[in-house]
C-alpha cells in the first residue's frame, strides 16, 4: 500500500485472498503471514523454480487492476532476487498514470495523496467484485471474466 498508512478497510481481504490464490498457483505452504510498518507480507517456499515462481507471480499481479497493489518478490535458493527485467517482462506500472512506476517514484511525479487515493479505489473495486462474485481466493483460473 503506497503512502505512510499501510492499512485500509478491504486491504486485508485482498491480501489474504491473494496469498491463498498464489499458494494454490505455486503449490506452496505459506510459512509466515505477518504485518509490520511496511504493511502485510508473507513468506512461502514453492517446489517450482524461482523463474517459474516469478512468472506466475507477475501473471497474478497483472491479471486485474487491483492486483497491481501486490508486490510479489521471488528469490533463488542462494538469495538472488528474480526480477521482471531478468525475465524480459515489462516493469510495474504507476497506479496513477500507467507509466513505469519506478520512474514516477524517482521523479516524484504524483503527490502521495493521489497515489494513495488510486490504491484505495483499487481496494474498493476488489471488495465490490469479490462480494458480488463470492470468490474465495484469487487465482488465475477462478477470476477470469471478473473485469
Amino acid at each position: 500500500m503506497p503512502g505512510p498508512c499501510k492499512w485500509h478497510d478491504g486491504l486485508e481481504r485482498l491480501f489474504l485472498d491473494a496469498v491463498e490464490g498464489l499458494s494454490v498457483q505455486l503449490g506452496t505452504n505459506v510459512t509466515v503471514r505477518m504485518t509490520d510498518a511496511a504493511g502485510y507480507y508473507t513468506l512461502a517456499r514453492s517446489p517450482l523454480g524461482p523463474e517459474a515462481c516469478k512468472r506466475v507471480s507477475v501473471a497474478l499481479e497483472e491479471r486485474h487492476c487491483w492486483n497491481r497493489l501486490l508486490d510479489i518478490d521471488c528469490f533463488s535458493a542462494d538469495g538472488r532476487a528474480i526480477t521482471r527485467q531478468s525475465l524480459g517482462v515489462p516493469e510495474r506500472r504507476c497506479l496513477v498514470c500507467d507509466n513505469p512506476h519506478a520512474a514516477c517514484i524517482q521523479a516524484k511525479r504524483h503527490p502521495i495523496e493521489q497515489v494513495t487515493h488510486a490504491a484505495i479505489r483499487l481496494i474498493e473495486a476488489y471488495g465490490r467484485v469479490a462480494e458480488k462474485k463470492h470468490i474465495k481466493y484469487l487465482s488465475i483460473e477462478n477470476i477470469r471474466g471478473m473485469d
